[in-house]
């Protein structure tokens, strides 16, 4: 399996840091910023800001190379969507997806790989 799993304790450590400390803490940053500003919609619980759902628990899927001008291959697209439904399984809660991801390739018409492996998730 690729990837590395951050635990919310190493998250909040990291986010309670400063300077470079943080990324010593999470080797992790978001280049475009897109993804932190839809895990605010969905799930911010500050006293400024509330998202759809503040008490939900989030499991953050990071996709694509570490570079702020790639793209993520649909099989890893699919692979972010097994692990995020078995681990689902395995902590015994419900799951929503969000593929805040937009692309230009397939078919767009429910017959492509990645359509179809999405309806049988």
């Amino acid at each position: 399996m690729l990837g590395v799993e951050f635990a919310a304790e190493q998250i909040n450590r990291a986010l309670e840091a400063s300077g470079a400390q943080q990324f010593q803490l999470l080797p992790s940053v978001d280049t475009s910023g897109h993804g932190t500003a839809v895990a605010g919609i969905a799930a911010g619980s500050s006293a400024a800001y509330q998202g759809a759902a503040p008490e939900a628990a989030l499991l953050i899927v990071k996709l694509g190379l570490p570079d702020a001008f790639s793209f993520p291959r649909t099989t890893e697209i699919m692979r972010a969507v097994t692990y995020a439904v078995n681990k689902a399984i395995e902590l015994q809660m419900p799951l929503v997806i969000n593929l805040s991801f937009g692309n230009t390739y397939g078919a767009h018409d429910g017959s492509s790989l990645l359509e179809r492996f999405l309806d049988n998730a």
